[in-house]
């Protein structure tokens, strides 16, 4: 850890390292500082704090978030495999566009879940203590997978927004073994 021109470094290396060579690292709560955190947003634009507990079988677990509107646009693809670490606790901060519709996924390749784990998503915010700006949260029992879609403005409460265009359409399905 430390700190260069560019920033915070995380990692630094020389570039004599074969065909690959790979660090683990586990970001601190604290490696954006209250400073910088309010140079990121800008107006029209909102933090989505995910924060993943998971457990011993990291690799298993992968994730997503999409933007829906017209197209389905990628903001964050985390796929299966990327995670090593054992009962790591996961915390990723992203910005989004306010008043846009949002998807979140979360999946387990093996259908077992997140044993123990759970999924907490903060909109609005970094700081993961506030429990009044969490939209979504998950124990790991889950299965193969979970997903929400939620409307990236405040109060949370409204959940997507009013439209003369699109009728919103909620289906329940209830499937056998």
């Amino acid at each position: 850890m430390g700190r260069n021109a560019a920033g915070k470094v995380l990692a630094y290396g020389g570039g004599d390292f074969g065909r690959e060579k790979s660090h683990a690292f586990q970001v601190p709560v604290d490696f954006v500082d209250e400073r910088e955190k309010l140079l990121v947003v800008e107006d029209g634009q909102i933090y989505l704090t995910t924060v993943i507990q998971l457990d011993s079988f990291p690799e298993e677990i992968g994730w997503r978030i999409d933007r829906l509107g017209v197209e389905v646009d990628e903001v964050m693809r985390i796929p299966a495999g990327i995670y090593t670490i054992p009962k790591m606790t996961v915390i990723r901060t992203v910005v989004l566009k306010k008043d846009e519709l949002y998807y979140f996924s979360i999946y387990d390749i093996i259908g077992d879940g997140i044993e123990a784990g759970y999924v907490k998503l903060f909109l609005g915010t970094t700081d993961i203590t506030d429990s009044s700006r969490i939209i979504f949260e998950s124990d790991g029992n889950f299965h193969s997978g979970v997903d929400h879609t939620f409307y990236a403005a405040f109060p949370s409460t409204v959940l997507l927004p009013p439209s003369n265009v699109y009728t919103y359409l909620t289906l329940v399905t209830r499937m056998d073994l």
